[in-house]
């Protein structure tokens, strides 16, 4: 969690998803094949560890289907 103690963009834009759709998306082998990140570094990207690089950030936001900018944070 950041210091504002909100969601981390990854994550914010998943549970907005799930919210949105009625449904829990299963994190599964075609999950992490369809947005081609690893189960543990979407993991650290869910939990705001490390920030996505513009290509992962691209590929969530389509999946999603939310715009890069919400999946980005800006750099303090």
């Amino acid at each position: 969690m950041n210091i504002n103690n909100e969601l981390p963009p990854v994550a914010s834009v998943l549970y907005g998803y799930e919210q949105k759709t009625g449904l829990k998306v299963k994190r599964d082998r075609s999950f992490y094949a369809r947005i081609e990140i690893n189960p543990k570094r979407f993991g650290l990207l869910l939990r705001g560890k490390i920030e996505p690089t513009i290509s992962e950030a691209d590929r969530i936001a389509k999946v999603f289907g939310v715009t890069i900018n919400e999946i980005l944070t800006p750099k303090q």
